[in-house]
């Protein structure tokens, strides 16, 4: 399989039936890995999962990142699609807390976790932590910073940085830092998963574009 020059290829399949079909590509370099829902009302098209939405057969993953790409009917389809990853927290009168860098988060605390939610132009940026996670302000801190000094892609009406811990709470050092990055220009979502720092996947994502 060919890749160009920006490492993106073009992937057009047709399904027997619907269901959900785990499909590995490679060029021989570089490998994607993604998960393909066939609708039962389309015409043997496949579409990425989360979020099921209808979508073209034509899907492009930035090879060197697994960056990937999913095309909507239309572009309010495809907002709604980030929309629905970002939790409503309502109207918040918390007080701020400053991350540094001229960013004032919301803070919401729960049962058993907590959350740090701002917003950067057309980003939303949200950390999810376990409350026996008690690095969840340094790790904000730490993404504010890069911000501060990096541009992300921009989104053409939404995009979502969203960090979430999945810390053992029995084995609070088992912690594991998810990241996904996702963000609309016209009809289609750009996304990108990563296991570990999030600055790591932020510095993948600026790097890429």
């Amino acid at each position: 399989m060919k890749t160009n020059a920006q490492g993106e290829f073009d992937l057009t399949a047709k399904w027997s039936k619907p269901g959900h079909y785990l499909v590995n590509v490679s060029d021989g370099k570089h490998s994607a890995h993604f998960t393909v829902v066939v609708q039962p009302n389309s015409t043997n098209s496949g579409a990425l999962s989360s979020p099921e939405q209808t979508s073209s057969t034509t899907q492009i993953v930035h090879s060197n990142t697994n960056i990937q790409t999913q095309t909507f009917n239309n572009s309010i389809q495809a907002t709604d699609a980030i929309q629905q990853m970002i939790p409503n927290y309502g109207h918040l009168q918390n007080p701020l807390v400053n991350l540094g860098y001229g960013i004032k988060s919301q803070f919401i605390g729960g049962a058993g976790n907590y959350v740090y939610l701002w917003n950067e132009g057309q980003w939303t940026i949200q950390g999810q932590f376990l409350s026996t996670n008690q690095n969840g302000k340094k790790i904000m801190q730490s993404i504010a910073e890069y911000l501060h000094s990096h541009m992300m892609p921009i989104p053409e009406k939404i995009g979502a940085i969203l960090v979430s811990d999945n810390s053992n709470q029995y084995h609070p050092s088992d912690s594991t830092l998810k990241t996904t990055i996702v963000w609309q220009k016209g009809n289609k979502i750009y996304s990108f998963k990563y296991v570990g720092d999030p600055v790591s996947a932020l510095r993948i994502v600026v790097h890429a574009y």
